[in-house]
């Protein structure tokens, strides 16, 4: 009996062990971009009574190891005018420094403090006229990119190519075999084939599986302003260009969802000696955080 227990025990050790190994080769930590904090009671969170001036001040904090220039940062509320508060959108624009990267660790870039309004404060007054709650929003939208770098990545014309290194027509990608650094939007995953055409000429295949920040959402000034990415796949040495699709214009994905599958293809003539060389997926974009206050109580009278 005492050996069955054992065995069990050695099992579920192993069990364990390799679902520890195969949780870090999948690790994916790069999501992440420029965050927004509130400061605590500007505005109050529970009630404002009429005529209470309030503010609402704030930080930004950039993630990323790039500067991130002209953001937009606007605040606005619910209500009507007619009853005072925030007058239509307050918004105005900011540079963030980039983020510094120590040795792989990331130390955030943190703004100083943004005030609302400029000078003075927000009121609301007339509060008797019904209006009894109001939603204050803090929208953020800033331009930014993703980089990912695949390497090595193996080239070869068939499967009658023989290499002294690992080197295979199907290959996948995923973890720290992906370098990238923090975005919103990253890659997640990325399948290769290579299909041989004859003649020396092949199709490179890309699946890529793209991921985003569920906090925020891509947009753009183009197209109604559909959440449009623009893809850039190369081949590192040679800079050549793969085709991706879906698309709704050239080189320019929708990316509604919080996760999206594209698929990339170059056609190339590949040579008698198999090689290995990077793939570079860049992701243009801009992206957009909004953040509420909700359900702050409106209450006649001052204080």
């Amino acid at each position: 009996m005492r050996g069955v227990y054992f065995n069990f025990i050695f099992v579920m050790f192993l069990i364990v062990i390799s679902g520890c190994i195969s949780t870090n080769d999948d690790l994916t930590t790069n999501i992440g971009g420029v965050d927004l904090q509130i400061l605590e009671g500007t505005p109050p969170r529970a009630e404002i009574y009429e005529g209470q001036a309030f503010n609402v001040n704030l930080k930004l904090i950039n993630n990323m190891p790039r500067a991130v220039d002209d953001i937009s940062i606007c605040v606005y509320d619910t209500p009507s005018e007619s009853i005072g508060g925030i007058p239509g959108k307050d918004c105005k624009n900011i540079n963030l420094l980039a983020a510094q990267d120590y040795d792989g660790k990331i130390t955030p870039e943190v703004s100083e403090l943004i005030l609302f309004p400029e000078a003075g404060s927000y009121v609301y007054s007339g509060i008797h006229n019904g209006i009894k709650v109001t939603n204050i929003f803090t929208e953020l939208i800033y331009s930014t990119q993703s980089k990912s770098i695949i390497y090595p990545v193996c080239f070869k014309r068939g499967p009658e190519v023989q290499t002294d290194f690992q080197c295979d027509l199907k290959e996948s990608f995923s973890g720290r075999s992906i370098e990238s650094d923090i975005a919103p939007i990253i890659v997640q995953r990325v399948e290769k084939t290579i299909v041989p055409l004859g003649q020396g000429s092949n199709q490179i295949v890309l699946d890529i599986f793209l991921s985003r920040d569920v906090n925020g959402e891509v947009v753009s000034d183009f197209y109604d302003g559909r959440s449009l990415v623009d893809v850039r796949v190369t081949v590192g040495n040679s800079g050549s260009y793969f085709e991706c699709a879906p698309v709704v214009q050239e080189g320019l994905i929708e990316f509604k969802e919080t996760s999206k599958k594209i698929t990339c293809i170059n056609q190339m003539n590949l040579e008698d000696n198999a090689y290995q060389d990077s793939i570079i997926i860049d992701l243009l974009y801009k992206y957009k955080v909004v953040q509420p206050i909700k359900n702050i109580q409106l209450k006649e009278g001052i204080i």
